[in-house]
């Protein structure tokens, strides 16, 4: 009996294993695509950041790309005026105002563009920077500084692609058929939320806000539905839902139907009840034509089990 109870413990722990490491993994997007175009404010000069335009030939394809984990550009925008400009993080070049052969050049001749910092304007003491929001894809923060020949640099007019971040939720019952009495225990999941709340089910599990990942203990008396609806970072709600049924004294589920609970149902569960009804046996209204679930493996045991001796009272 030890043994059984040690084998029962691991084979547990296995499935709880499972269900963690088959939880759908959702990898964040830290690469988003960058677009529209942002203005030289002093000129009314464009940087372009996405097209197949560039160069002076005007057919060289171009992009920039936004690391919504970091907050940093990278690749090379076009402008008709100043050609390319390479963004390599927190800053951008306009390579045609560097002077490579110059290593003393001071920054304002260098054609360096600041993505953030404290040294903007003419006064070199006003705070900027370009940031943007992941889930609307539109900038938070619009400013860049050139220094003096460049100038302020609007990023207003620039987007990235969104990052898709629908919510969603799941349960999953340790067993989702259970006899009456029997104990169960609830395992629930969600991604991009913020926050859970629980409904309908059995004890302390409706109307309880809950994490966004977790367990519960029930001991449901019916079969019972346990709902759940989670609030998404986006601001939408995703909803799941997990049944539990519980088998009544005296009642399991037959080969005519395993889906359906009746009285004296030979099986105790509707897995149970598939599995045995797939072998085929014979039953006693007729030992020679096997069907699923049959209570005798042979026709000979089905003919022997099932002949009846009529006993006579001598009187």
């Amino acid at each position: 009996m030890k043994k059984l109870y040690i084998i029962l413990f691991f084979a547990v722990l296995i499935i709880i294993a499972g269900f963690l490491f088959l939880q759908p993994r959702v990898q964040a997007q830290t690469s988003s695509a960058v677009s529209g175009t942002a203005e030289i404010v002093n000129m009314g000069y464009k940087i372009y950041f996405s097209g197949s335009n560039g160069g002076t030939s005007g057919n060289i394809p171009y992009n920039v790309q936004y690391d919504t984990s970091a907050g940093k550009m990278t690749g090379y925008a076009w402008s008709p005026e100043y050609g390319w400009i390479q963004f390599n993080g927190s800053s951008a070049t306009a390579l045609s105002l560097q002077n490579p052969n110059d290593r003393e050049s001071p920054e304002w001749a260098d054609g360096i563009i600041k993505l953030n910092g404290t040294d903007g304007g003419t006064s070199g003491n006003i705070p900027y920077s370009v940031t943007f929001d992941p889930a609307t894809g539109n900038a938070l923060n619009h400013w860049a500084w050139g220094g003096n020949v460049i100038g302020w640099i609007d990023f207003s007019g620039v987007k990235i692609t969104p990052t898709i971040t629908t919510p969603t939720c799941s349960i999953i019952p340790i067993s989702s058929t259970i006899n009456s009495g029997d104990s169960v225990t609830l395992y629930w999941s969600s991604s991009n939320t913020t926050s859970c709340i629980a409904s309908n089910g059995s004890g302390s599990w409706a109307g309880v806000n809950k994490p966004t990942s977790g367990t519960f203990g029930a001991t449901p008396s019916t079969t019972t539905t346990y709902d759940m609806s989670c609030l998404g970072n986006d601001g939408t709600n995703a909803t799941c839902s997990a049944t539990v049924t519980v088998v009544p004294p005296g009642y399991g589920y037959n080969c005519s139907d395993c889906s359906v609970l009746v009285a004296g149902g030979q099986y105790s569960s509707p897995s149970a009840c598939t599995s045995g009804c797939s072998v085929q046996g014979y039953n006693c209204s007729d030992c020679s034509t096997p069907v699923a679930g049959g209570q005798y493996p042979s026709s000979s045991a089905c003919t022997a089990a099932c002949r009846k001796v009529p006993h006579y009272i001598e009187h």
